[in-house]
């Protein structure tokens, strides 16, 4: 396994398996920034098994696993013997798409002894015109000094197996741009809502109101103000744990619907969702 010093690496490993012109199947989108986070950081590998490269994010306890194969035979293949390589590791895979796309995949990784370890679905709506609300002053875009508590909520209260919880260089990004919202009492912060936007499509990563403080209508709040950040937008988006009825129940209340558009957490350990391990 070798450690990736560099964006340039990235794109030629890619295109190694993309020019020997078998097919190409992937779970891996480039994203410049996170990566490069990645990079300085040096935690991320990669690794070559057959017509496959495998890379590889490191986090504390278990492995974030992208993969850029020829075919499903060719990767089939690759997985088995990554997986018997890096047996006392917990590997994670991410792999996104339509329901046809998604059965396919659930066979080959049921084939190769990987687990659901969850699946979340897409929810989407056409984004609105809200009016200011006088409720969104008690909202504020997040500062880079409040990141570290916004770190520690999100890994003690986000499943970090399942949810991608992004660095302290990703979330000052965030504050950056001016993508994160906080709800506050007495100076600490007790519910935010994190996104991505560009010119079409705002999608919500993250939206937390601490268990304390539920029932007050802070998490509409926040939502509601999210919405207004995003009038320039043409859709909002977020995913959802596909089991969450409640949860879907309730954004469907707001105008979301559920997309044909699927994300299947697979872990090489039998877990079911939200358990632990030791490693």
């Amino acid at each position: 396994m070798d450690k990736i010093t560099s964006i340039e690496e990235i794109t030629q490993k890619i295109a190694e398996i993309k020019n020997l012109r078998k097919g190409f199947v992937t779970n891996f989108y480039l994203d410049l920034f996170k990566n490069s986070v990645w990079i300085k950081n040096e935690a991320f590998y990669s690794s070559r098994i057959g017509n496959t490269f495998f890379f590889i994010k490191k986090n504390d306890g278990f492995w974030n696993v992208f993969y850029n194969s020829t075919g499903s035979e060719d990767l089939k293949i690759s997985l088995l013997e990554f997986k018997t390589i890096h047996r006392n590791t917990v590997l994670m895979f991410d792999v996104v798409g339509n329901i046809e796309q998604s059965n396919f995949m659930q066979k080959l990784f049921s084939i190769t002894e990987f687990y659901d370890y969850c699946s979340f679905v897409r929810m989407v709506k056409a984004t609105e015109q809200p009016e200011y609300d006088s409720s969104f002053e008690k909202v504020q875009f997040a500062t880079t000094g409040q990141v570290k508590e916004i770190f520690l909520l999100l890994n003690k209260y986000f499943d970090v197996k399942a949810e991608q919880i992004p660095c302290l260089e990703e979330l000052e990004q965030y504050t950056r741009q001016n993508h994160i919202l906080v709800y506050q009492k007495d100076n600490t912060i007790i519910g935010f809502v994190i996104f991505e936007k560009n010119k079409s499509t705002q999608h919500l990563r993250y939206w937390f109101v601490h268990p304390e403080y539920r029932d007050l209508k802070i998490g509409g709040t926040l939502l509601k103000r999210f919405f207004y950040e995003g009038r320039d937008t043409k859709r909002q988006v977020f995913w959802v744990i596909k089991s969450n009825d409640n949860a879907i129940k309730r954004y469907k209340h707001y105008g979301f619907i559920e997309d044909n558009l699927f994300d299947y957490v697979y872990i090489n350990k039998n877990l079911k969702y939200g358990e632990k391990t030791n490693n």
